[in-house]
C-alpha cells in the first residue's frame, strides 16, 4: 500500500510516474519534487522535444511563447490539435512528446517504405490517393530523404496519415456490418422464442468496439485538419 512506502513523481519523457520505496531501504531517498521543480522538468523537456521536431523538419502544434507546462484554456487556433496529442495515454503536460513519437513513427516508415518498394509505384499511389481525398494529385516527390524538401516531407506525412484514416474507416465498416448481423441473429432467435443470450452479448461487445472506432475516426480528423492547414501555409 501507498502509504507504507515513501512516494516521489517523476517524468519520464512526458510521462507522469509514482515510484514507491518502502521505508527501511534507505534514508538518502531522492526527497519528492516540488510543483516548481516539476514545472521546471516540463519546461526543459518541452524544449529539448520541440527542438528534435524543428531539427527533424517538423512544426510543432503550437507556438513557442506559451507557458510551460500548458493549462486549458488552449488558444482557439491550436486548441484542437493540443487536445488531440493530449488524448494519448502516457503524454503528461508535454503534448509535444505524443507528436514526436508518431513522428519518428512516420519517419522509419518512410525509411522502410523506400527499401520495400518501386519509389514510382509509392509516388503514384500517393498521387492517387490525394485524389481521393479531393485533394492536388499532381504532385512530386523526392526517393533520397537527405534531398526532401519541407513541402514534400509534409506531403509523405499527410500521405501516411490518409493511410490510417482508411484503415479506421474500414475497421468502422467491418463493425457496422458485424453489427447489423449480429442484432439480425438475435431477431431470430427471438422470433423462434429462443432467445440467445450469447447474441445479446455479442450486440453489446459489437457495439462497444463500433463505439470506440467512431471515437478514433473523429479523433484522427482533427489531426488530417491540422496536417492540411500547415501544409497550406508551407505552398
Amino acid at each position: 500500500m501507498l502509504d507504507s512506502h515513501r512516494v516521489r513523481k517523476t517524468h519520464n519523457h512526458g510521462q507522469s510516474k509514482v515510484i514507491a520505496r518502502p521505508f527501511g531501504v534507505s534514508e538518502d531517498i531522492t526527497p519528492p519534487l516540488n510543483e516548481e521543480e516539476e514545472n521546471q522538468e516540463s519546461r526543459l523537456l518541452e524544449a529539448q522535444v520541440r527542438q528534435d521536431l524543428l531539427e527533424d523538419g517538423c512544426p510543432p502544434c503550437y507556438p513557442p511563447n506559451l507557458e510551460i507546462p500548458l493549462r486549458p484554456p488552449f488558444p482557439a487556433e491550436c486548441q484542437a490539435i493540443i487536445d488531440y496529442w493530449l488524448s494519448f495515454p502516457g503524454t503528461g503536460d508535454v503534448p509535444l512528446c505524443a507528436q514526436r513519437t508518431a513522428w519518428q513513427r512516420f519517419r522509419t516508415w518512410q525509411k522502410r517504405t523506400r527499401q520495400r518498394f518501386e519509389f514510382s509505384n509509392f509516388e503514384d499511389t500517393v498521387r492517387k490517393r490525394r485524389q481521393r481525398h479531393r485533394l492536388d494529385g499532381n504532385v512530386h516527390l523526392t526517393a533520397e530523404l537527405e534531398r526532401q524538401g519541407q513541402l514534400e516531407r509534409w506531403i509523405e506525412f499527410q500521405d501516411y496519415q490518409f493511410r490510417h484514416l482508411e484503415k479506421l474507416e474500414k475497421d468502422k465498416d467491418t463493425f457496422e456490418e458485424e453489427l447489423s448481423h449480429v442484432k439480425d441473429m438475435g431477431r431470430a432467435a427471438s422470433a423462434t422464442a429462443n432467445p440467445d443470450c450469447d447474441a445479446d452479448d455479442s450486440v453489446a461487445i459489437t457495439s462497444q468496439l463500433l463505439e470506440t472506432a467512431c471515437r478514433d475516426l473523429r479523433r484522427h480528423m482533427v489531426l488530417l485538419q491540422w496536417i492540411e492547414q500547415r501544409r497550406q501555409g508551407i505552398c
